[in-house]
């Protein structure tokens, strides 16, 4: 039976899918419509984990497309280590049987599937960035976390083939690490890893693909763990890098997902699409931009004695300490639909309260005048839905 889970953050909605393995007619219509003579032993062709941005566009991974990307023509195990090949398999029924021209191995630099609708997609451009590391190291909560393998295969007790794709949820944005592991028993390992990090607030993804792999023989003279592909990774010999940012569409905002202001809302959007997108943004813009004055902010009282060199026009209160103890009420308004007890555990009046609370109260009487309205259509029309 299929699962399907969804995690959502920001703009950012996480769906995670995992079922049963291909059934054999599946088997061979992909295989077929692949060119390849065969498939791994298990192809979860239900599995996928898809990132997709309230924008449009995103990203995904599944196996389907994973193997588009093996070659169906030529057998690059035996090309790699040709001296070994025919030392170490010669009497392996197996080996003799998979000699054909494609890579039984299945060996693929799939780096995922760009997804998006009307032309909305990221940007791929090569970049001198690099993911920190170091910085993915530092310990944050996770708020999110993932494991969805995509195919394996045994080769016939002749080592392994896998690929999954393993994805994380932090405060300071997501990192995904996509890894390909192979390994033939008495010839080679080889690893092809992915990895895409997101920060948040920013407009784009690095994402960074290696290709690694060493002798077998090698491998074992350093005494290390040939079933641990995380172990196994420090040891091997780099053979590829690719280093690319994926960049958001041309519009839209780093954080939001949508233009930043009602000018660069397209005029042929209608007018009640203008108005959702406005709605949405100045609300967004304003919680997000005070929820990050309320980090930067460590020691709020140090604000008492300085004032507000700029106020964009609106008068709040006097000192810094004041302003910022309105701005995070009238979030608190918005969000929960109260401010927050002062220090004396009252209630304090906020600029706009009044307006922010009779708006919530009016729109919560017209929802309730919609829904009698409808009800009362229906009821007199004897309509059933």
């Amino acid at each position: 039976m299929k699962k399907t889970d969804t995690f959502s953050f920001g703009p950012w909605k996480i769906t995670t899918a995992k079922g049963a393995i291909l059934k054999a007619g599946d088997v061979d219509r992909i295989s077929a419509e692949l060119e390849l003579p065969s498939l791994p032993e298990m192809v979860f062709g239900d599995n996928i984990l898809q990132i997709d941005h309230s924008a449009g566009f995103g990203i995904q991974f599944n196996a389907i497309d994973a193997l588009k990307r093996v070659d169906n023509r030529h057998d690059l195990m035996k090309v790699a280590v040709a001296e070994e090949w025919q030392s170490k398999r010669q009497d392996s029924e197996y080996i003799q049987e998979v000699i054909k021209p494609f890579d039984w191995t299945f060996t693929t630099d799939y780096r995922g599937t760009l997804t998006g609708k009307n032309k909305m997609t990221m940007k791929v451009e090569s970049t001198d960035e690099r993911i920190d590391m170091e910085q993915l190291k530092v310990k944050e909560k996770i708020y999110f976390y993932e494991d969805v393998i995509l195919f394996e295969d045994e080769l016939a007790d002749n080592g392994i083939s896998k690929l999954n794709v393993k994805m994380r949820v932090m405060q300071g944005g997501f990192f995904l690490l996509l890894r390909f592991f192979m390994r033939v028993d008495g010839v080679l390992i080889r690893i092809n890893d992915t990895r895409i990090y997101h920060k948040a607030g920013s407009s784009y993804m690095l994402r960074e693909y290696s290709s690694k792999e060493r002798k077998m023989e090698e491998i074992l003279g350093l005494k290390v763990p040939i079933t641990d592909p995380t172990e196994l990774a420090q040891h091997l010999v780099l053979k590829n890098e690719i280093f690319e940012r994926l960049s958001f569409p041309d519009g839209v905002d780093e954080k939001f997902g949508v233009e930043q202001s009602v000018q660069e809302i397209p005029l042929k959007t209608d007018n009640r699409k203008r108005g959702q997108d406005l709605t949405r943004i100045v609300l967004f813009q304003f919680v997000n931009t005070v929820e990050e004055m309320e980090k930067a902010v460590l020691v709020p009282q140090s604000l008492q004695d300085m004032s507000l060199s700029s106020s964009n026009g609106v008068v709040l209160e006097k000192s810094l300490f004041e302003s910022f103890t309105v701005l995070r009420n009238i979030k608190n308004i918005v969000l929960t639909g109260h401010a927050l007890d002062d220090e004396n555990g009252n209630t304090p009046h906020t600029p706009f309260s009044d307006e922010l609370l009779a708006l919530t109260q009016t729109l919560q009487k017209l929802t309730g005048l919609a829904n009698n309205l409808t009800a009362e259509y229906k009821e007199k029309f004897n309509l059933l839905f």
